[in-house]
């Protein structure tokens, strides 16, 4: 279950907070609050990702989504607190080039990304098996692009599990159900 709440930030961006996990059915929640806030006006728009326990396949696309929609209208989407198992993930499928990563609310709204050079050692998977943003050598995620309306065709999650991966980078039914992690 996905628990969503929407605040305002000092520097007037809008900071979505949520907290659950971002499987199909939180996806579409997520989509369809972001589009509301960019189709008021409200464009500027940080999510705090700090409680995020899961995110799937079908939720990293809504982000690309939504993060095009409020650039069209002249904002930005960025992700703040995004824990390191989502994050390994948006690294091994170039999302991390989409989103920079930013440690909290504060820095997001402001735009203070963390270059990778200020990153600690470990904090970073490395780039070692990964070719243009697909895993190689039997890796768990692939793909690299949207195919399908899934990203990379992965999904993950906290503690255990794997990573499903369909024909083409597509997500195979019931891909993001469940808690699944990379299993790299």
């Amino acid at each position: 279950m996905l628990a969503l709440s929407v605040e305002s930030h000092r520097t007037g961006c809008a900071v979505v907070v949520a907290t659950g996990e971002l499987d199909l059915a939180g996806a579409r929640r997520v989509l369809d609050r972001m589009d509301r806030l960019v189709s008021e006006g409200r464009d500027r728009i940080v999510l705090d990702m700090s409680g995020v326990a899961f995110c799937g396949a079908q939720a990293m696309s809504a982000l690309v989504r939504t993060r095009a929609r409020a650039q069209r209208a002249g904002g930005w989407l960025r992700l703040a607190a995004v824990p390191p198992h989502v994050r390994r993930v948006f690294e091994r499928t170039d999302l991390d080039r989409l989103f920079p990563r930013y440690p909290d609310v504060a820095s997001a709204a402001t735009g203070r990304a963390v270059a990778r050079a200020e990153e600690k050692p470990g904090q970073r998977m490395g780039e070692q098996g990964v070719v243009g943003g697909r895993v190689v050598g039997g890796g768990a995620v692939g793909g690299g692009a949207m195919g399908g309306g899934a990203v990379g065709g992965g999904a993950v999650g906290g503690a255990g599990g794997r990573v499903s991966r369909g024909s083409r980078g597509r997500a195979r039914p019931g891909a993001d159900e469940g808690p699944v992690t990379a299993g790299w």
